[in-house]
């Protein structure tokens, strides 16, 4: 049984954990973490925690596959809340995205970010969350304007 499979959260969350720890170590173990993000990221408000970690392992192990990339536009997509951590992996991936995924990547910016600087909605940790992921994202070549 794979740490990935067992039952206690916190034993998942630190195996995905080691695994970006070790960079482009883990390479090989990517297929099995991209199935793994893939069964979390489906379900939109489930798992947070685990898709949180996964998405940074994944950026930490970097050069990836177009299964990685595609379930880390579902788990941008899913929730809005990974935006900056799905943005970051895949510009760890630098790869060229399909436009179909760049107006995914730019709708959920845009749900989440699209008050950034507002009295009315000020909060310093999500506009720095915002201005990080439109880094991301235009290193990406996706739009971030309204």
């Amino acid at each position: 049984m794979s740490l990935l499979d067992s039952e206690a959260e916190f034993v998942r969350v630190q195996a995905i954990t080691a695994l970006g720890a070790l960079g482009g170590k883990a390479k090989p173990a990517v297929p099995r973490l991209v199935r793994f993000l893939s069964r979390r990221a489906s379900a939109p408000s489930e798992d947070t925690f685990e898709v949180g970690a996964a998405l940074e392992a994944l950026a930490a192990i970097g050069g990836h596959s177009t299964p990685a990339r595609r379930a880390i536009v579902l788990a941008v997509r899913n929730n809005g809340y990974h935006l900056e951590k799905g943005a970051a992996a895949l510009a760890a991936m630098k790869v060229p995205l399909p436009a179909s995924e760049k107006a995914v990547l730019r709708a959920a910016y845009l749900a989440a970010c699209s008050d950034v600087g507002s009295v009315a909605y000020f909060s310093f940790s999500r506009d720095e969350r915002c201005d990080s992921s439109a880094e991301h994202l235009r290193n990406l070549g996706v739009r971030t304007d309204g």
